[in-house]
């Protein structure tokens, strides 16, 4: 029967909040904007202007880091044997919309394929026990991510696995081969995770691989282009040369095969004006506007291990629209030497717990340093897990307080950890205590124990809950989170802090009458 509705709705609103904060989304939002591009349109050109990034001289793309691969498909040395590849370790417009449409199982294969191949084509052979500490999976539950990939008889470039055969078809040959034999493979574009976009763009590149050696160019010089490997190449001309004489196909090369695509600057250009329909100062203008991005991303150069992530500035307030915030590019270790100790190398690689909550740590904290904040839905795109996942794993380690975005803003489930803060405070610790443990603003700290003083004197004068939530504004469950706190702690042993703190809530008072301001007593909605 699927989801209820309220689930989706949830997961719907959690992807968008990630996806305005990509790079894609901000090309397309442009492209919509500024250049007049349907929704459709500019999702497709977005796509491609990723791309063009890269030959503008973006290292890497954000979402993008260089981790360390086997060098050699042989079980024996692939530890020993090692070299550095790029992968797209988070695409956050692909994977915020794969997980919207098709679910989280098939955003996880599709980080996996997407793995494989991008590794293979470096030159390098995935280890399938890294992807899966890569992608917070078990062995087992990686094995059944790609097992209906394997039914297809579709070949997987790792370690330990068959070797490469022109009449053994990678992925994306594959898919070309069974759309132009079968016509449709919307099943099959679901079960892989492939967006209308990435498959539009997969066509794409396969007719311009086929229009490129129809006129010589040699198939090293193809795949260095279009990103495939020479493997995938031969068996993409494999494939044309047998549906060449297909209706599908004639279709396809009559969209595509008759303009040869590069990344040059007049090139990107011409693109623009013969596929998308832009007049030449419209190309011009976005192609200008598409190199001074690049220039912005192109600043720092990255670590082994090290990826960009956009992430809404600390300094923005919790009611900030996410599409007009100011966003942070924030450099985060994706994957450590520490991980695949934990993880892949460690004494129970079947356990990933420890290893979630090492990352997700590590994520939120580097974020915070550098002046932005991660969201619960953040840090799921992130390490491909769902948002409930994060929420057990903050729950099952509540002596360590994360720094993330609603708990610093006081967004969404903010009642569990003003009481941590105020219970804290009676414990006899310091503010400068609160503050280095919890990650929060002194200003922060001294209002929540300003909003207890408050509940609690209310309390002493005789007002009931309901009362107390009509005076103070706050919600029903605060107000009952703190007078639950104060009939725990009112105590002997606690009375003199209860007591600084009525005293903090007095002078307060005193001080606002004296500059002619008072509390505002929310009655109704209105103040009086």
């Amino acid at each position: 029967m699927g989801r209820p509705k309220r689930y989706r709705e949830r997961i719907e609103f959690e992807m968008h909040s990630v996806q305005a904060k990509s790079v894609q989304s901000l090309i397309s939002q442009v492209l919509q904007k500024d250049f007049g591009c349907s929704r459709l349109e500019a999702e497709v050109l977005s796509q491609r202007s990723l791309g063009w990034l890269r030959a503008l001289g973006v290292p890497e793309v954000p979402g993008q880091v260089r981790l360390a691969v086997p060098a050699t498909p042989s079980r024996r040395y692939a530890r020993e044997r090692r070299m550095m590849a790029t992968i797209t370790a988070v695409d956050v417009g692909e994977d915020t919309e794969i997980w919207r449409v098709y679910g989280l199982a098939a955003l996880q294969r599709r980080r996996l394929l997407r793995w494989l191949y991008e590794i293979y084509r470096s030159g390098g052979w995935a280890s399938l026990a890294e992807l899966a500490a890569w992608a917070n999976l078990t062995p087992t539950a990686l094995g059944a991510r790609l097992a209906p990939i394997r039914r297809h008889g579709i070949w997987l470039p790792h370690v330990g696995g068959p070797e490469p055969r022109e009449d053994r078809l990678a992925l994306e040959p594959w898919l070309v081969a069974r759309y132009l034999e079968e016509g449709q493979v919307e099943s099959l574009r679901a079960q892989c995770g492939l967006t209308l976009a990435s498959w539009e763009n997969l066509l794409y590149r396969f007719l311009q691989v086929v229009s490129a050696a129809d006129i010589g160019t040699a198939p090293e010089v193809l795949a260095n282009r279009y990103g495939f490997s020479i493997l995938e190449v031969r068996q993409l001309l494999a494939v044309s040369r047998k549906y060449r004489h297909q209706p599908l196909f004639k279709e396809l090369a009559a969209s595509y095969g008759d303009f040869i695509c590069s990344s040059s600057s007049a090139e990107i250009e011409d693109e623009l004006t013969k596929l998308y329909g832009f007049s030449p100062v419209s190309a011009r203008l976005y192609h200008e506007w598409l190199a001074e991005l690049a220039a912005r991303l192109s600043t720092t150069s990255l670590g082994p291990g090290e990826m960009i992530f956009l992430a809404i500035s600390a300094d923005e307030g919790a009611r900030a629209r996410l599409v007009e915030a100011r966003h942070i590019p924030v450099r985060l270790r994706y994957f450590t030497e520490d991980d695949a100790l934990e993880g892949p190398y460690g004494d129970c690689p079947s356990k990933v717990s420890g290893l979630k909550f090492n990352r997700l740590v590590r994520y939120a904290t580097e974020a915070r340093v550098q002046g932005a904040l991660l969201t619960l839905p953040d840090l799921a795109v992130l390490m491909g897990i769902h948002v409930d996942a994060i929420r057990r794993q903050l729950a099952a380690h509540p002596e360590v307080v994360v720094p993330t975005r609603g708990r610093l803003k006081d967004i969404g489930r903010g009642v569990t950890h003003k009481a941590e803060i105020v219970e804290m405070y009676l414990q006899m610790h310091t503010e400068t205590e609160i503050v280095e443990r919890t990650g929060h603003s002194y200003e922060s700290v001294e209002a929540y124990l300003r909003e207890f003083a408050r509940v609690v004197t209310l309390a002493d004068q005789g007002m009931n809950p309901v009362m107390i939530r009509r005076v103070t504004g706050r919600s029903m469950a605060l107000v009952k989170a703190y007078l639950e706190l104060y009939r725990r702690y009112d105590k002997p042993d606690y009375h003199f802090r209860l007591a600084q703190l009525r005293n903090v809530f007095t002078r307060g008072e005193i001080l606002g009458q004296k500059k002619g301001r008072h509390f505002p007593y929310l009655i109704g909605g209105a103040e009086r």
